[in-house]
C-alpha cells in the first residue's frame, strides 16, 4: 500500500499532494492543519532513483520545479528538512 493510498484510507483524500508519484515515498505524515508533510531528503532520493540524476541535479530540479510552486497553493504540503549532523 502506498502512502497516497494510506492517506485516502484515513480520510485525507482531499489534501494537496505532489503529482509526481515517486514522491509518495517521501510522505511522512499530516500536520495538525491537514497538510501533507514530505521529507526533503527522501524526495531527493526518490528523484535520484527514478530519474537517474545526481544528488545535485535532483535537488536543483526539486527546488525549482516543485518547491517553487508551493507559494501559489492553498493547503500546500509542508517540506521537512532534517537537521544537519
Amino acid at each position: 500500500m502506498t502512502n497516497r493510498e494510506i492517506l485516502c484510507d484515513n480520510g485525507y483524500e482531499d489534501l494537496v499532494i505532489f503529482e509526481n508519484p515517486s514522491f509518495d515515498k517521501a510522505i511522512i505524515g499530516v500536520s495538525h492543519d491537514d497538510r501533507v508533510i514530505y521529507d526533503y531528503d527522501l524526495m531527493v532520493e526518490a528523484a535520484m532513483e527514478e530519474e537517474g540524476w545526481t544528488e545535485d541535479e535532483a535537488r536543483d530540479w526539486i527546488d525549482f520545479n516543485t518547491l517553487g510552486s508551493l507559494v501559489y497553493q492553498d493547503g500546500a504540503p509542508i517540506i521537512m528538512y532534517g537537521l544537519q549532523k
